[in-house]
């Protein structure tokens, strides 16, 4: 989610993800299922949510080198990107996401939360 937006994250189009209480059901999917996609994009926002930002980073680009569609996975991974500073990085991937998913306010919102910021230090 991007930093003081409210409403749930999601895994995918339409698949919600409340909070950081998911992380039990993430971890147990996780388990059975290592490469699970879902689980993983899942995880990922947990991991962002509880600020383990490289973590995320590098668990939601998983994703998507497995899933290049998956917006979700790209919008996480592209704001983990901007905490951790790497905003050229941060501004390809949201920029992905919104040519994935045009019509996401939160995408767009991001995209333009960005956009201004690209070459500055």
């Amino acid at each position: 989610m991007v930093e003081g937006s409210s409403g749930p994250a999601r895994v995918g189009p339409t698949q919600p993800v409340s909070s950081a209480g998911n992380s039990g059901q993430f971890h147990r999917s996780l388990k059975l299922d290592p490469w699970s996609l879902p689980a993983q994009a899942g995880m990922s926002i947990v991991l962002l949510q509880g600020g383990r930002t490289e973590e995320t980073l590098r668990l939601a680009r998983q994703v998507a080198a497995r899933e290049p569609k998956n917006a979700t996975a790209l919008f996480v991974a592209g704001i983990a990107a901007g905490r951790l500073r790497r905003r050229d990085e941060a501004l390809t991937l949201i920029r992905q996401t919104v040519a994935i998913e045009p019509d996401d306010a939160q995408f767009q919102v991001a995209l333009r939360h960005l956009e201004p910021t690209v070459g500055k230090p």
